[in-house]
């Protein structure tokens, strides 16, 4: 049996499988190397509600939503080896009735591969990544920035 100190050091095994929904990406992108099964299932959690506030229009709720999310989002399974733990079906029907708060889809923060981005990187309020400074390739409404003067912001 593993001491308390080796157990600490010891990473969670779960993988995190992405699957593009929009059909556009074959295999599904796997995110591993979390410090505990409790990040891996939040950064899984954070992703969903990302993909799903990516597709909502303002305005929309429910299976407008749902309906946009199955043709362009992006659909996530947490899995312990050929075990899936954890999928998107158990809470996206309640996701898509209820606008996420800017910290639930805030992925990157819970994302082990966070250190292979670089510093100089530019993201929008709600985390996601541009290539250009002039603001979001998708829908946003007022209500998704607490400071609506300070929408770029560098990590």
């Amino acid at each position: 049996m593993a001491s308390a100190s080796e157990q600490k050091t010891e990473k969670s095994s779960l993988l995190v499988y992405l699957k593009d929904l929009s059909g556009s990406g074959n295999d599904p992108e796997i995110v591993g190397g979390f410090e505990s099964d409790k990040q891996a299932f939040s950064f899984a959690r954070a992703y969903l509600y990302d993909s799903i506030e990516r597709c909502r229009v303002p305005g929309a709720f429910g299976n407008d939503v749902l309906e946009s999310w199955k043709l362009f989002g992006e659909d996530v399974e947490v899995k312990k080896g050929d075990e899936i733990v954890w999928n998107s079906e158990e809470e996206v029907a309640q996701m898509v009735k209820v606008k996420a708060q800017r910290q639930e889809c805030n992925w990157r923060e819970l994302d082990p591969r966070a250190e292979a981005q670089p510093e100089d990187a530019q993201h929008c309020a709600c985390g996601h990544e541009h290539a250009c400074d002039h603001g979001c390739d998708h829908h946003h409404d007022e209500d998704d920035f607490e400071d609506n003067n300070e929408i770029m912001v560098g990590l």
